[in-house]
């Protein structure tokens, strides 16, 4: 077993504000709604679904760096993940 760098498709999502990141979450779901057959929403380079995902799990990351009384385990649990191969 080897860790690896957690990799997110939007890295540039990290330096934005949870407003923001709530922002995209809400416009891909609409956009996802409002036209479901539309490649974009599932396959290619910055789809939708993979900026939900980002987004949502650096939200998550804030929230329970946050609320965490010594966050270095947290921060290294995070950004480090067991590879299973």
């Amino acid at each position: 077993m080897t860790k690896k760098l957690q990799h997110l498709e939007n890295d540039n999502f990290r330096q934005l504000s949870d407003d923001s990141l709530r922002y995209i979450i809400s416009d891909c779901r609409a956009a996802m709604e409002a036209n479901p057959d539309n490649p974009k929403c599932v396959s290619g380079r910055g789809n939708y679904a993979d900026q939900i995902n980002d987004a949502a799990t650096i939200i998550t990351f804030r929230k329970q760096l946050s609320e965490s009384k010594n966050p270095l385990p947290l921060v290294l649990e995070t950004l480090f993940k067991e590879d299973s191969e």
